[in-house]
């Protein structure tokens, strides 16, 4: 019996990680003129487990915040499909394009 619990919390914890590696999470800006970073829905630079997005609220996100950054560690533009992003200058008006 043990060994069966044991197999499904592995099972669940499987499903919950293929579930956070195909979903991002949008980090609040943290200064008042920054600008809201996206995640991929596993990294740990921003460990908030709540909210996470699929691919079409991630093209509504990249639409509502034409400067929205993506983090250079877990790098969620390459599971979008996008060309890394070059790197803004301060004060910068580049979107990010969408395919």
């Amino acid at each position: 019996m043990r060994d069966l619990e044991r197999e499904e919390a592995e099972d669940q914890r499987r499903r919950e990680q293929a579930h956070r590696e195909t979903t991002w999470k949008l980090q609040p800006a943290r200064a008042v003129q920054g600008h809201p970073m996206l995640h991929r829905g596993n990294c740990g630079q921003y460990t908030r487990e709540f909210g996470l997005l699929s691919r079409d609220e991630v093209v509504i996100a990249l639409q509502e915040f034409p400067d929205l950054e993506m983090c250079a560690i877990c790098a969620p533009w390459g599971s979008l499909g996008l060309d890394r992003p070059t790197p803004r200058p301060a004060g910068s008006e580049t979107e990010v394009e969408f395919p």
